[in-house]
């Protein structure tokens, strides 16, 4: 049995790389797998994080000699920052080491480095047995970067994977963001091209629904500047049962972000058969196809988004086609029993010696396993 310690954000953090390692531990369960975890964030003020980093730093010597392999699951600056030490130790105490590279920007990061830190950072990743990127896309933007150390690409698994029965939805068009409420995401751009949409259609029949925490009061005030406080709401972080409600509710779902890795509310979205609108950054591309799964607009342009949004709202037949689609795509490349397979493959290669292989699980279909118990998180039928 191969012994494996995955260390990154705690379990009841809120954010994309929290879901994602509950996925994970999820569908490696039934693997010959020993799967533990090493919590070095969590929610909360500043001292309470801290307090949980130097937790993780004083357990983390104990928790490496346990486990054959350690999985670093990283985004840039401070997560990393955080990360750092701990790759040194697991390097130190001779074990595999992989460094999951989850956010984008991460080259970015690098490059905005001086000389002499970019050298010692890129040092740090080279002391990975392999380093994980979620897209193809992320993959290339880090080439530069990462000549000798071995890259895979291993996609994000999606939780949900609702029934394919018709949920009962509200008259009207409901459009859904979900994640942090901040300016890289996009999220003022969205409500200014609410507005503007909300102008030329009926008022009671659009709805935007907000569902993420961060900067909810300046994206509360901004609606009420742009008169569109009534058909924005404001619920703040989901738990997992509302957040499949709100996305059974919703007819698009709209991530119009400056920067991203592969989003899982994008994936979660598309479970869900919503079209998407995005701007096509990151490894949304890679999940996406421009007026197949939704439609791209470019970041910060208000304009454009209006004019998507609008297509889409005034266009049922496409948004069923598009989500029909989005459905397809996540149901053959993203079940957590096929990323799950890819892990596996990927911490037995290394503990062979052998040289990590990328298969780009998210380019092609797997054959379904028939010990697997599901492609899905399996949860009852919605009906909202």
């Amino acid at each position: 049995m191969i012994r494996v310690l995955h260390i990154g954000p705690d379990e009841r953090a809120l954010g994309g790389i929290a879901c994602v390692i509950r996925t994970y531990m999820r569908c490696l369960a039934n693997r010959s797998l020993s799967v533990r975890r090493l919590a070095t964030v969590n929610e909360g003020h500043r001292l309470k994080k801290l307090f949980a980093a130097a937790a993780a730093y004083v357990r983390a010597p104990f928790e490496i000699m346990r486990v054959d392999l350690v999985h670093v699951h990283t985004a840039s600056r401070n997560s990393w920052r955080r990360k750092a030490p701990l790759v040194i130790l697991t390097k130190l105490q001779r074990r595999k080491l992989v460094i999951h590279i989850h956010a984008g920007g991460f080259a970015d990061f690098l490059d905005s480095m001086g000389r002499s830190r970019r050298w010692l950072n890129i040092r740090l990743l080279s002391l990975a047995d392999c380093v994980v990127c979620l897209s193809p896309s992320t993959r290339a933007e880090l080439a530069k970067h990462l000549h000798t150390i071995p890259v895979v690409t291993i996609p994000n698994p999606c939780r949900f994977f609702p029934c394919e029965e018709k949920v009962c939805r509200e008259p009207g068009v409901e459009i859904l963001f979900t994640g942090a409420i901040a300016r890289p995401k996009g999220v003022f751009d969205l409500v200014r091209a609410f507005a503007l949409v909300v102008r030329e259609c009926p008022r009671e029949k659009l709805r935007l629904v907000i569902a993420g925490g961060g900067k909810a009061e300046a994206c509360r005030e901004l609606a009420r500047e742009w008169g569109v406080e009534d058909n924005v709401s404001l619920p703040g972080w989901l738990a997992s049962r509302q957040l499949q409600e709100a996305y059974a509710k919703a007819d698009i779902y709209c991530l119009p972000s400056y920067i991203e890795g592969v989003p899982m509310g994008v994936l979660e979205a598309m479970a869900f058969a919503l079209p998407i609108v995005a701007s096509p950054v990151g490894g949304i591309p890679d999940l996406v196809d421009d007026g197949v799964h939704g439609l791209f607009v470019p970041p910060g342009d208000v304009n454009a988004l209006a004019l998507a949004l609008r297509r889409l709202i005034d266009n049922p037949v496409a948004r069923e086609s598009m989500g029909a689609a989005c459905r397809q795509r996540v149901a053959s490349r993203y079940a957590p029993q096929q990323v799950g397979r890819q892990l596996d493959r990927l911490y037995h290669s290394l503990l062979r010696g052998n040289e990590p292989e990328d298969t780009e699980l998210a380019n092609r279909v797997a054959e379904p396993d028939e010990n697997d118990d599901g492609a899905f998180c399996r949860r009852p039928n919605l009906q909202v």
